[in-house]
């Protein structure tokens, strides 16, 4: 009885553990399509004349953005956002591969600085001038990354259309 017992403890146990590999497998398939379709749109972006790259001043180029102009703030301003400062903007944020708006607003005030907005963001915002209003596409690696974040599958680039509307320093 108890060798019984112990066969359909193990038996139970090889089925729980086969159930958890097989979803794990159908989930990197997932993912590494997910993955390959997001990293393929926003490559694509390099051929689009409508979108130039901008990457953290003095920072390297390894890690860029695609931007396009929409507005253009005042060019007498020589005021650009820099670590520190404190911002107003209004943006909408979209999946970038299937156009679905996860967030927005209309006054998102934030301190540059790393870890309180993605690392795209601080890409972008530090190459805007007050009053400029940037489409934004940002890779899945400078967004949230392999993890996601609610309602953004990881490996997913992002679509921002971003208006910094001041500095309050």
């Amino acid at each position: 009885m108890i060798k019984i017992k112990k066969n359909i403890y193990y038996l139970c146990t090889f089925i729980i553990s086969l159930s958890i590999i097989s979803c794990n497998s159908g989930d990197d398939e997932v993912d590494t399509a997910w993955k390959n379709t997001n990293e393929a749109a926003f490559n694509a972006l390099k051929n689009d004349t409508a979108y130039q790259k901008a990457s953290i001043p003095n920072g390297g180029n390894e890690n860029y953005v695609y931007y396009k102009i929409i507005e253009s703030g005042s060019k007498d301003s020589a005021a650009i956002a820099i670590t520190g400062n404190t911002i107003s903007t209004a943006y909408t944020g979209k999946r970038f591969v299937d156009d679905v708006q996860f967030d927005s607003s209309t006054n998102f005030k934030f301190t540059i600085k790393k870890g309180d907005v993605i690392d795209g963001w601080l890409i972008a915002i530090q190459n805007m001038r007050p009053g400029d209003r940037w489409e934004v596409v940002i890779p899945w690696h400078l967004a949230y990354r392999h993890s996601g974040n609610a309602g953004i599958p990881g490996y997913t680039c992002l679509h921002f259309d971003i208006h910094l509307k001041e500095i309050i320093e």
